[in-house]
């Protein structure tokens, strides 16, 4: 069933392909969060991300009408995202390393008082930088960002199966290593 969120949205961007910039406005304001921490998790800076997102926005905002079901508005908005950012990255040789070297946002850092949640943050740490690039990227998106696996899947352009699989092996190779850590 869907919920009451989804079925705004939807009709947000069903008036916004009408031309209603208002409701192209509105989708802007309840998504451009979502958009830039799904960037900023890729090049790990803020102001890049907010720039980054707003190419996102100027792309959507001339193809929106090209969208057919306004149901996959949100995994259709961070495919365009995640590939603008790729194609950013890319082009860009000196963030090439970010691509395979993803860490936990510092926010946690900072949050991370505690001795036993700073010993915590190490070993999830280590154990995220063994993993490959595609396992990090749906571990991260799945929990970090909340998104389900069915939008993983549309948005990395791959079967949910895969999705479902990068996740399982993921949390297995996350848990063998804490566990190593432990002894």
């Amino acid at each position: 069933m869907r919920n009451s969120e989804q079925i705004f949205d939807e009709l947000l961007v069903l008036n916004a392909q009408s031309g209603d910039k208002a409701a192209f406005g509105l989708l802007v304001k309840r998504w451009h969060d979502r958009v830039c921490r799904q960037i900023n998790w890729m090049v790990h800076d803020k102001d890049l991300a907010q720039d980054l997102g707003q190419e996102c926005w100027i792309s959507i905002g001339k193809s929106i009408t090209k969208l057919d079901d306004p149901n996959k508005f949100g995994s259709w908005l961070l495919r365009i995202a995640h590939n603008k950012t790729v194609d950013y990255l890319r082009k860009n040789k000196r963030h090439q390393e970010i691509l395979n070297e993803i860490s936990l946002d510092n926010r946690d850092r900072e949050t991370a008082i505690d001795v036993d949640k700073e010993a915590l943050y190490a070993k999830l740490q280590t154990a995220l930088s063994v993993l490959d690039q595609g396992h990090k990227q749906v571990l991260k998106m799945h929990y970090l960002n909340g998104i389900s696996v069915l939008q993983i899947s549309e948005i990395l352009a791959i079967p949910m199966g895969t999705v479902k699989s990068r996740l399982f092996k993921a949390r297995q190779q996350m848990r063998n290593i804490i566990n190593q850590n432990k002894e």
